[in-house]
């Protein structure tokens, strides 16, 4: 089951990070002496390596990594959709990192980036919960919104409580209008020719994510475009609209 380790934590409390003070005191000078200067494998930085900042691997014997490039390697798998199995970066561990911990040592570091990407990698880990549950459907039109639809394929219309557009239950894609879903099954089924014009017509206005498979609706702006389901970037030019069976 899926837990929220801060989700549930006053405003107050998120908005605080996490800060170490090694400024003043006794406790100043036996963090800082027991503190060790090490080169990162990846960009050959020295960089200091504490005690009392928490590695999200527990496998390791000896952080390899700075905390700049293992950021930089969080920030890519959770927001590429890779962030269901998390390997460590070492190269010789690999051993899979727990999110409570991913999260915590996020915190820790208490930068801007660092918070963001937990509010991305906690949204993320929600929506493949909630994508699991019996009857849930994304709305079809990439808005970001996901309900539960308790009629299921008796009732396969579903409006978005968000953006108020039709999604179908059956066939998962934006709503079929002047179609049922057996009518639109046996168009979908029909001659070669007649699937050829259909995808050339929905791939002007329809296309699939390359991460999530989510059908997206692009009515303006630039190229880039950046999935709200699965966090997934990519180039509209570079995806097609795909059917699903």
């Amino acid at each position: 089951m899926y837990q929220r380790p801060f989700s549930y934590m006053s405003n107050q409390q998120q908005q605080q990070p996490v800060i170490i003070d090694r400024s003043v005191g006794s406790s100043s000078k036996t963090a800082n002496s027991n503190m060790t200067q090490t080169e990162c494998t990846i960009c050959t930085d020295e960089f200091s390596i504490s005690p009392l900042v928490i590695h999200p691997c527990t496998e390791c014997t000896k952080r390899t990594v700075c905390d700049s490039c293992l950021v930089n390697y969080l920030d890519e798998r959770i927001n590429n959709n890779n962030f269901r199995q998390i390997h460590c970066i070492d190269d010789n561990c690999q051993a899979v990192l727990d999110s409570t911990r991913i999260f915590e040592y996020l915190k820790q570091l208490g930068g801007q980036r660092e918070l963001q990407l937990v509010q991305r990698y906690d949204r993320f880990l929600l929506n493949t919960f909630m994508s699991s549950q019996d009857g849930f459907i994304w709305c079809q039109h990439n808005c970001g919104n996901g309900q539960i639809h308790y009629e299921k394929e008796n009732a396969p219309i579903v409006t978005c409580n968000t953006c108020h557009r039709k999604s179908c239950f059956v066939h998962k894609t934006i709503w079929h209008e002047g179609m049922t879903c057996a009518e639109f099954d046996s168009d979908r089924n029909g001659d070669a020719k007649s699937k050829q014009h259909f995808l050339e017509n929905a791939n002007r206005v329809y296309r699939s994510c390359p991460g999530c498979g989510v059908v997206i609706e692009k009515n303006g702006g630039c190229d880039h475009m950046n999935c709200t389901q699965c966090g997934r970037r990519y180039n509209w030019s570079e995806s097609s609209y795909k059917q699903k069976l």
